[in-house]
């Protein structure tokens, strides 16, 4: 009885070793056949995100399966074990066998820590045999690059915007990949990607300038993204005339971000569309690029268009001549284009709407031109002076909306825009001297006047 059972043993362990190392090549072999085409497919191919789950857990199971299965292999626990305790000690001599049941404990801690390197061991390999799939694909782009192969559109744009708002070297990939929706079926993901590449090359390009100023940018992945960004919207131009609707508008947009002074005929042109979210798209591009060359056109727009065209175009006319004036202070009054706007201004500015007035006033302390100051004395003597501006935005492609007007009084606006220019400023003074004591102007007007009438009588 007592050698039958050792048999019975004997053969029970050994099938049981046979089988889990079996177990142990089948499910190493399913880990190398995820490997080798399941997780390419989901890199390369897959446009379901449920997909994507179903094989990343697969993934994990198989890992942990073959571990257990080929640690198991080579170190006994459980059942099997305690028979080779029983076996290996005197059958006939308990105490004998006492010291190795008790030495299972540590041989089962030794089992656990051995399986979870073992899991880890698996999930690297396989993960190299994919090509670096996890740490090279998925846990920097994989959620967006799937994604983008969807067949709901809203998935496919949905992955646009979180892409055209990343900042790491995965973009180098993603620009291929928005570059490729270019030619997508649906009209919206088309815009979409066209007005994330504008917008990755405009925050790229801000990028870059930053590096430059600090002589960092050598070998920096933000110099490759904008030159990809650039390379695959190609001229900006041609999108513009060859689309019209929601596809133009985005053209429009990219065409600002680029910021390349080529595209300036065709936005020009454009501001004479009889849409006006054209129009706005045209503005907004314009202002973008900040060129003295379209002064003219935003002046000439501020009264010539329906209220928001219009206020748009006071705000663009503005933040242009504020940024040629940053830049070249002494030369910026010498520029025809900038003298054309000026008079423009001279003359309408009185009477634009409230939003019309703040709008181009937001940007008159950094153009400061008291040429202007007449100006400024008529839109003081205007209704509009006691007047409310309203909240307007910008409503950019993605991130948030840009303020064009904020909601104030439009005398705050004037009165700010008049301090940039009081100091020494005669003509300024013979108004405030007569507007002091007006009791047409609210109390606290009339005592910002005086502040400002003792300011102009300070010489330069």
């Amino acid at each position: 009885m007592y050698f039958r059972r050792l048999a019975d043993i004997d053969g029970g362990v050994g099938t049981r070793r046979a089988l889990t190392i079996g177990m142990a090549v089948l499910a190493t072999g399913g880990l190398l056949a995820v490997g080798l085409w399941a997780l390419p497919w989901v890199r390369d191919e897959s446009g379901s995100l449920a997909a994507d789950f179903a094989i990343l857990s697969a993934w994990t199971v198989l890992a942990l399966g073959a571990a257990w299965f080929q640690v198991a292999a080579f170190v006994p626990g459980g059942r099997a074990a305690v028979e080779e305790a029983v076996r290996g000690g005197d059958a006939a001599s308990s105490p004998a066998v006492a010291p190795r049941v008790l030495g299972l404990h540590a041989k089962g801690v030794l089992r656990s820590l051995l399986i979870a390197f073992a899991v880890l061991g698996n999930l690297v390999w396989s993960d190299l045999v994919a090509g670096e799939f996890w740490f090279g694909h998925y846990a920097r782009s994989g959620v967006q690059a799937t994604a983008l192969r969807s067949r709901d559109p809203e998935t496919r744009r949905w992955a646009i915007a979180r892409i055209a708002e990343a900042a790491d070297p995965a973009l180098e990939d993603q620009v291929e990949r928005l570059a490729r929706l270019l030619r997508d079926e649906d009209p919206g993901v088309r815009a979409d990607a066209v007005a994330a590449l504008g917008h990755l090359a405009w925050r790229m390009r801000m990028a870059v300038k930053v590096l430059q100023r600090e002589g960092m940018d050598r070998g920096r992945f933000e110099v490759r993204v904008l030159r990809a960004a650039e390379q695959a919207l190609g001229d900006p131009a041609r999108g513009i005339l060859a689309t019209r609707g929601l596809e133009r508008r985005a053209w429009t947009y990219a065409a600002g971000a680029v910021g390349d002074a080529s595209v300036l005929p065709v936005l020009e042109r454009l501001c004479g569309s009889e849409d006006p979210a054209d129009v706005v798209a045209a503005v907004g591009a314009l202002a973008d690029i900040a060129s003295p060359r379209s002064l003219p056109v935003l002046a000439d727009l501020m009264a010539n268009r329906s209220a928001e065209p219009g206020v748009h175009a006071a705000w663009a006319t503005g933040l242009v001549m504020a940024s040629v004036v940053g830049k070249d202070p002494a030369g910026a009054s010498r520029m025809p284009e900038v003298a054309v706007a000026r008079d423009l201004v001279r003359e309408r500015l009185a009477g634009l709407e409230p939003e019309g007035v703040c709008a181009f006033l937001r940007w008159f302390p950094e153009v400061s031109d008291a040429s202007m100051t007449g100006a400024l004395v008529n839109l003081a003597r205007s209704r509009t002076f006691l007047l409310r501006c309203r909240r307007m935005e910008r409503a950019r492609w993605f991130g948030a909306p840009e303020v064009v007007v904020p909601e104030a009084p439009v005398s705050a606006a004037v009165l700010r825009a008049m301090a940039s220019v009081a100091v020494g400023n005669e003509e300024l003074k013979r108004f405030l001297d007569e507007a002091v004591g007006s009791p047409g102007f609210p109390d606290e007007v009339r005592v910002r006047w005086k502040e400002l009438r003792d300011a102009a009588s300070r010489t330069r």
